[in-house]
């Protein structure tokens, strides 16, 4: 039986999550490895949930000394507000969860390749990622923008954990069973 931290999981669903809103690949990393650092503080300060639902707003992370600031715009996804920079294109480059300073290390998409992806074992990401991918392509676009992502996950881990982590075997036949009830 292959178990894996929550952590992980919940980076790369997120990940295909915004893949399936039409998100381009890195800006889909950079979300997914967001989402998962913002989960992860808010466990952290006791797992409630901020009152206004959003991530630290760009508008108010220091730029060092004065009263200069980092120049973001929050992404909406999943019923969350993600601080992140652009590209010329408008393309996410960036997200700042968790960010005090220009120091602190941003969600990009080699952060997710190395701190999310690279930790799912080689085995189980592609069934991981097509059953994700499947099954959340089931939904309006409009569906995911709210809370269902975040429910859906804590319905899978809560069905297939194994101590405090997930079994990958019984996520992969949970996400399968969950198409077939709605197909």
């Amino acid at each position: 039986m292959a178990t894996l931290n929550r952590f992980p999981l919940f980076g790369l669903w997120n990940r295909v999550a915004a893949t399936v809103l039409k998100y381009e690949e890195d800006e889909a990393k950079c979300i997914g490895h967001g989402v998962a650092v913002l989960y992860a503080i808010r466990a952290q300060g006791g797992g409630r949930r901020l009152r206004s639902g959003r991530a630290k707003s760009g508008k108010t992370i220091p730029a060092g000394e004065g009263p200069v600031v980092m120049t973001t715009d929050d992404v909406h996804f999943g019923d969350d507000d993600l601080p992140c920079t652009y590209d010329d294109d408008g393309h996410v480059l960036t997200c700042l969860v968790g960010c005090q300073s220009p120091q602190d290390a941003a969600q990009t998409a080699a952060s997710y390749d190395a701190g999310v992806e690279a930790k799912i074992p080689t085995e189980h990401i592609e069934a991981l990622t097509a059953a994700m991918q499947q099954l959340l392509s089931t939904y309006k676009p409009a569906e995911l923008q709210g809370s269902l992502i975040y429910f859906l996950y804590n319905d899978w881990k809560v069905a297939c954990k194994a101590g405090r982590q997930v079994d990958l075997d019984k996520l992969v036949q949970w996400l399968q069973a969950r198409i077939e009830d709605r197909r």
